[in-house]
């Protein structure tokens, strides 16, 4: 009988230990630290686009585990592209991460969050968006166009500053922030380097969007133009013009009296065909479209139509087609035609909205047709 009550308090002991010990476990897990929210740091890429970037935490609880795996290598990316990197997080011990985390609950220094979503074991994988830093492609296949600078880019992320440089020197600024691959160095040549020899050179400068992401090129320079052939109206001819002007007829009385092309008088630029100025309306020049009032001066800056349609010349005259334009203040799009863009456009993948009124481009909450609209610090539509 004794042996048997032995038995049974032995059993009872067990079965009592096992219990406590269930108890114990369950007071363990249910007091692990819950993760609600998780910061990611990407380390930016060096200029020269050589090293992927490196993402760190810096938090207790979960750490990365292996390597991150990126879309592309920054080495094969032009600057100002997107990489895509996915990170897997395992949380340490007395950690869990909370079960229904949002895209909100998890931020990324230097990057976004594109999408993230929980591992079979709890565990949390996150693909960050980033965008490459890297060195302005150098402008090439420099050029004399008449006293036209004219060059290539193959980026559409950087605008350009022209230099003119007289007899071997470093050359002085003439146009800075410029879209336009041309710039017409006719007034500089006669005003300032008259039978002297000329270069220009020019450097890739990122549009003001890209401006931390993009670093400047170095300045690429042109072969020597020497001018000897001046095609401006001599000083001891303006009489001749003042007596034009006085007929009314100025400067086309006589058809053929001044050679055609670009002619720069008093302080304006003209264009001449068959003997007379352009004027009142735009016409297409060589590769593009010049706009000119009614008496005859090239138009430049912004220029609003009477039927209602606003349009961008850059200062050396060339319509803005197709593009971005910065004003120091908004950005505003140029649509194929020369048109101000104004409402929705979709631009190389992504979705903008300019100003009905204005043009200008949205940046944060903005009311669209009824509905509230996030349009990221690039103007980019949230979705």
């Amino acid at each position: 009988m004794k042996m048997m009550q032995k038995r049974l308090l032995t059993v009872v002991s067990f079965v009592l230990a096992f219990v406590l010990m269930g108890i114990a476990t369950t007071t363990t897990a249910s007091a692990a630290t819950v993760i609600g929210s998780i910061k990611l740091y990407v380390e930016k890429n060096d200029w020269e686009q050589t090293t992927d970037p490196k993402v760190t935490v810096k938090a207790n609880g979960y750490v990365i585990s292996g390597d991150v795996t990126w879309s592309e290598h920054v080495s094969e990316c032009d600057p100002a592209d997107y990489i895509y990197g996915t990170v897997t997080l395992t949380t340490e011990n007395g950690y869990a991460f909370k079960d229904n985390l949002r895209k909100s609950s998890i931020s990324v220094v230097n990057g976004t969050v594109d999408s993230f979503s929980y591992t079979s074991d709890g565990n949390l994988s996150i693909t960050i968006r980033y965008q490459v830093r890297g060195i302005a492609e150098e402008p090439y296949d420099l050029y004399w166009d008449g006293k036209v600078a004219r060059w290539s880019c193959s980026s559409d992320k950087v605008n350009f500053t022209v230099k003119v440089c007289k007899n071997g020197g470093n050359g002085t600024v003439v146009a800075e922030n410029i879209s336009s691959m041309k710039y017409d160095l006719s007034n500089y040549i006669h005003g300032y380097y008259y039978d002297d020899y000329v270069t220009f050179k020019v450097k890739a400068v990122p549009k003001n969007k890209y401006s931390g992401i993009i670093k400047s090129s170095d300045y690429a320079e042109s072969y020597d133009y020497y001018d000897d052939d001046i095609e401006y109206c001599p000083d001891d001819d303006w009489d001749d013009w003042d007596y034009w002007d006085d007929y009314n007829s100025w400067p086309s009385r006589d058809p053929g009296w001044y050679e055609n092309g670009w002619k720069y008088i008093n302080n304006n630029w003209y264009y001449f065909q068959d003997g007379t100025y352009l004027h009142g309306k735009f016409y297409e020049i060589g590769n593009d479209a010049y706009g000119f009032r009614n008496d005859g001066t090239m138009i430049t800056g912004w220029y609003h139509t009477s039927d209602g349609y606003w349009f961008f010349f850059q200062s050396d005259g060339a319509m803005l087609k197709n593009t971005w334009h910065w004003d120091g203040s908004n950005w505003y799009f140029l649509n194929s035609d020369g048109t101000m863009r104004t409402g929705w456009l979709e631009w190389k993948g992504s979705w903008y909205y300019l100003d009905p009124s204005s043009g200008a481009m949205y940046t944060g909450w903005h009311l669209v047709d009824g509905v509230w609209q996030w349009f990221d610090s690039n103007g980019v539509w949230a979705g």
